[in-house]
């Protein structure tokens, strides 16, 4: 059986639809950073995504899904969340501090 690499390919619309709608959905957070990271990089529907990542900055207390909400919010969040994001700047866990100080960075590119 040989492998068809056409078939392989995945409709990036549908895609970032199901990222979107599978991170409103309870499931694991190592699930949920993988969907940040997908909604991120691509800036799947950014108005409806930063609630979900600014819920989980506030509610969270799993250190890599804020980091990836970070990043995300990074790549797209708003004046709005430069205020959050700095408070993760000074923060002890070296993992949040990076993300926010890399965030902040590209907010200001």
């Amino acid at each position: 059986m040989e492998l068809n690499k056409d078939s392989l390919k995945i409709d990036k619309e549908i895609l970032h639809s199901l990222a979107f709608e599978l991170l409103q959905k309870d499931i694991p957070n190592y699930a949920k950073v993988t969907l940040i990271q997908i909604c991120g990089m691509n800036q799947v529907k950014p108005d409806q995504v930063r609630p979900i990542l600014r819920d989980i900055l506030k509610n969270s207390k799993e250190t890599q899904l804020k980091v990836s909400a970070i990043a995300a919010l990074g790549e797209y969040g708003n004046r709005n969340d430069l205020a959050v994001i700095d408070l993760y700047s000074k923060s002890s866990d070296v993992r949040l501090r990076t993300a926010a100080v890399t965030a902040i960075k590209q907010h200001i590119k």
